[in-house]
């Protein structure tokens, strides 16, 4: 048994668990939030959440897509279940916040009821402005820089209403403080290589950070730089040689400055940015029914089958015409491999004008076509493609809708039919690594091994999801 005291540890100040708390939306201009925190607190994480974002596109200089909307789910987990951590990812395990990426778009989990200030980790934050930057830029630009300025970005802090840049990160920090320091030329000129160990990856990654932080403080004014040094990647040979040639006028002193990056204990920061007064729709209830549907699919981006699937169960007793509670029991049952059931599930649920359900349906027919193709060899896919341009129709993402297209000529053993729907999936949502891999694959097996290890090796080496690693790595080593 556990002491009492000992449990309040663990429990902190938790008070009503997720699926029995009073939840609301609320749209602003790049976010839709679910939050279960109280209203008048929910509309505060909602305004922080947008100024963190337009701080982030004055440091980086350039319009970020404003099209690109990213979910928010905000509750309070703290119980001794711990239902909603992170446990696939030790590290990560006891983090009150963490940000998911898939090609139907990303999310933002918030679970220890503090709002942003209070639950948005600066892991969290890392990766999030990753997904922005990528999102104006892919993998195109140099991997210094997109982890450099990824880090810088993680550091700015929201304090209502204003935002300032320069906290310091300390899983980079600490990566200084104890690695053998590698000259900065080379952090610049040489790319991450797939053979390389996880200390030298993370060494190049906490020197890439260090650089820019340094670049960006010893410029004024700071908020400038990230265009420039955007500008100068971007420009072509000459603005890369007349840079490089700049920073070596100072190499030395740079590089001092630098190997002191491990023992600083702190930094003052700047204000980059202050919230605007903006007008946002007032926060509306949504029903148990649908706030139980909406942590059954974040129990599923977790791979939490058995949870998801109690969560889809108790709506659809309330609600039998719930689309979404449908598709996610469908998707429950199609990661177990169980097609008969899932296929009752979709007969129940009947036809509906429902964009998840018709995923749901189109995954149904293309995963078990996958299994048997993999026993039996190629079959044809078509009727897959004809279920998701329905589903377009109804006003599924654009990337998802794509990638699944392109992923059906995979399945059915075309590799270059799936080549333009791959890649319009990543023009919709550049930023994401799941797709690239699929592009890679693809190139793999129209016989381009250049352009798969390309693809497959900056997969491999900028993402910061262990599975997404793994399968690269996998499609790499299987070549």
């Amino acid at each position: 048994m556990i002491p009492i005291a000992v449990a309040a540890l663990f429990v902190g100040c938790a008070t009503i668990s997720p699926d029995r708390s009073a939840w609301v939306e609320l749209a602003t201009p790049h976010f839709d939030l679910s939050s279960a925190l109280p209203p008048a607190k929910s509309v505060a994480l909602a305004h922080d959440l947008e100024l963190f974002r337009s701080s982030v596109e004055l440091l980086a200089g350039v319009p970020l897509p404003s099209t690109i909307r990213v979910r928010v789910l905000a509750f309070d987990d703290r119980s001794l279940s711990r239902a909603f951590d992170r446990r696939d990812m030790p590290a990560a395990a006891f983090e009150s916040g963490y940000f998911l990426e898939s090609p139907a778009g990303a999310t933002i989990v918030l679970r220890s009821g503090g709002g942003w200030q209070g639950d948005a980790t600066i892991e969290l934050r890392h990766q999030y402005a990753h997904y922005l930057l990528r999102n104006r830029g892919g993998t195109h630009l140099p991997s210094w820089y997109d982890e450099g300025m990824a880090w810088l970005a993680a550091t700015i802090e929201v304090v209502h209403p204003h935002a300032t840049l320069g906290q310091l990160p300390k899983r980079p920090m600490r990566i200084l403080a104890s690695s053998n320091w590698l000259p900065i030329q080379q952090v610049l000129d040489v790319a991450p290589s797939v053979e390389d160990s996880a200390n030298r990856r993370n060494t190049l990654r906490a020197e890439a950070w260090a650089f820019v932080h340094d670049y960006h403080f010893h410029q004024i004014p700071p908020s400038k730089v990230g265009g420039r040094l955007r500008r100068i990647l971007t420009g072509g040979p000459p603005e890369w040689e007349a840079f490089r040639r700049s920073l070596d006028t100072d190499l030395d002193a740079r590089e001092d400055r630098l190997r002191g990056y491990g023992r600083r204990d702190r930094w003052n920061g700047i204000e980059i940015g202050k919230s605007t007064p903006s007008v946002l729709a007032e926060p509306r209830a949504i029903d148990r029914v649908e706030s139980m549907t909406r942590l059954g699919w974040l129990a599923l981006r977790l791979d939490r089958l058995t949870l998801a699937e109690r969560y889809f169960r108790a709506a659809l007793r309330t609600r039998t015409d719930h689309g979404a509670a449908w598709a996610g029991s469908i998707t429950v049952a199609v990661r177990r491999g169980r097609w008969d059931e899932a296929r009752r599930h979709l007969e129940e649920a009947g036809m509906r004008n429902d964009h998840r359900l018709c995923i749901a349906a189109a995954r149904l027919d293309l995963e078990q076509t996958r299994a048997e193709s993999l026993r039996d060899g190629a079959r044809d896919t078509a009727i897959v493609r004809e279920r998701l341009k329905i589903c377009a129709e109804q006003g599924a993402a654009t990337s998802e809708v794509q990638s699944l297209i392109g992923d059906s000529h995979l399945v059915s053993g075309d590799p270059a039919s799936a080549r333009a729907s791959l890649e319009r999936a990543q023009n919709a949502l550049p930023s994401s690594l799941h797709i690239q891999l699929l592009r890679a694959r693809q190139r793999g097996l129209e016989g381009d091994t250049g352009a798969m290890r390309t693809l497959a090796g900056a997969v491999a080496t900028r993402t910061h999801d262990d599975a997404l690693r793994r399968a690269a790595y996998a499609l790499l080593e299987g070549e």
